[in-house]
């Protein structure tokens, strides 16, 4: 019943773009074709996507939509202003280009900023201030000097955990002791 409902959402996307395509070009082999590829790539994400189309990131995933309905909403304006829909093909030849630079913007945004410079998210544009670590891989390791090896505490301070993460000796360490 699960991949029945699948099939059926691809298939209404499909007519779905079908009719808009047709509406606004009034072709039917130009309409037929980007309707089957969408066919084809809706089948795809719904049989496939659990498996291959994972964002691990839901603010990659976030970015890349905003940077994607940019874009579009850009080609938008430039195919309806500047060449006032006198030729579909290049109108949508440049929703492609401009939604493909949106998903490229949105994922190099959520790289670098990210959403912490709105107060959100986990980019690394600003950090949470904590007093220890909150996620285990956050853990930094501690490189030991000659001092703190001598001294005989760190050991003890180990077995209490009060350290978390690799305590790391150097090997010039180990010689000058």
């Amino acid at each position: 019943m699960y991949n029945f409902n699948r099939i059926i959402l691809s298939l209404l996307i499909s007519f779905t773009s079908f009719a808009i395509l047709f509406q606004n070009t009034n072709d039917y082999l130009i309409s037929g074709i980007f309707s089957g590829l969408i066919l084809v790539f809706s089948l795809l994400a719904a049989f496939f996507g659990e498996k291959y189309l994972q964002f691990q990131n839901a603010e990659l995933a976030f970015c890349i939509g905003v940077g994607v309905m940019v874009g579009l909403g850009i080609a938008k304006l430039l195919s309806g202003l500047v060449f006032e829909n006198k030729n579909p093909g290049l109108g949508l030849f440049i929703a492609l280009v401009l939604g493909y630079l949106g998903a490229k913007v949105g994922a190099s945004f959520a790289k670098k900023p990210g959403l912490g410079i709105f107060g959100g998210g986990s980019g690394e544009g600003v950090r949470q201030f904590s007093l220890g670590a909150e996620k285990p891989e956050e853990n930094r390791d501690k490189i030991l000097d000659t001092s703190v090896v001598i001294d005989g505490r760190i050991l003890d301070i180990a077995d209490t955990h009060f350290i978390d993460g690799p305590l790391i000796l150097p090997n010039f360490v180990l010689r000058e002791i």
